[in-house]
């Protein structure tokens, strides 16, 4: 497992609007993590070019899957997480 260095983590570093609370809540549909964990072990995917055309996250609620969309650029991959996410967060769980 690779060690993430803090200095270059944009959420602890405050350089997104992005928070890790919704990030669980988008990939789960939770607001914490359950004091007993999750029935099954969440999964990270990436979906590349060949997969199709992809430009936000989506997540699996049910499965625990997050689907990450691949980019060649920081910048780009950083906006499209801060909107996939946050402009589903207030509407998560409203029928």
């Amino acid at each position: 497992m690779q060690k993430v260095d803090a200095r270059h983590d944009p959420i602890q570093n405050g350089d997104t609007s992005l928070t890790l609370g919704a990030v669980l809540a988008f990939a789960t549909g939770l607001k914490r993590i359950p004091a007993v964990g999750f029935p099954i072990r969440p999964r990270l995917e990436f979906l590349h070019e060949e997969d199709g055309p992809a430009l936000f996250p989506t997540a699996n609620t049910c499965s625990l899957v997050l689907r990450l969309p691949v980019y060649t650029e920081y910048t780009a991959f950083k906006e499209a997480m801060e909107e996939g996410i946050t402009s589903c967060g207030s509407t998560f769980g409203v029928a």
